[in-house]
């Protein structure tokens, strides 16, 4: 399995959330960029509603969008969702109608990661 960690170069959050995982993984390149066997970190100069040619640029089992998100209840957080558009409004990009192909068990699993990390920093 090769999963894509993408962002958008012009996304603050995104851009801070890969220069994180770029610790991570021990590499210091500007912008964030890493390329394995397993794992891809790369940034594109698109804003991530518009990351539909992420199949012809990447050769990845899964792609995790690293991105800002805005609570309609103005409530910080920390989300993971599926991408798509289930009605014929496409307001923030994709196609109306068309839903992307899901992961369920790893966004399970990166919310778990996530509800750990909250837990560990009392982020609420």
């Amino acid at each position: 399995m090769r999963v894509c960690l993408t962002y958008s170069l012009k996304d603050v959050a995104g851009t801070g959330i890969a220069t994180e995982i770029s610790k991570l993984l021990e590499t210091s390149t500007h912008p964030p960029r890493y390329h394995s066997d397993s794992i891809v970190l790369e940034g594109f100069d698109e804003d991530v509603v518009h990351f539909e040619f992420l199949d012809e640029r990447l050769d990845c089992t899964a792609y995790i969008i690293l991105s800002r998100h805005r609570s309609e209840a103005g409530i910080p957080c920390l989300t993971v969702h599926h991408t798509g558009n289930p009605t014929k409004s496409a307001v923030l990009g994709g196609r109306p109608e068309e839903l992307s192909w899901s992961f369920p068990r790893l966004s399970t699993s990166i919310l778990t990661g996530l509800s750990r990390l909250a837990a560990e920093y009392n982020i609420r």
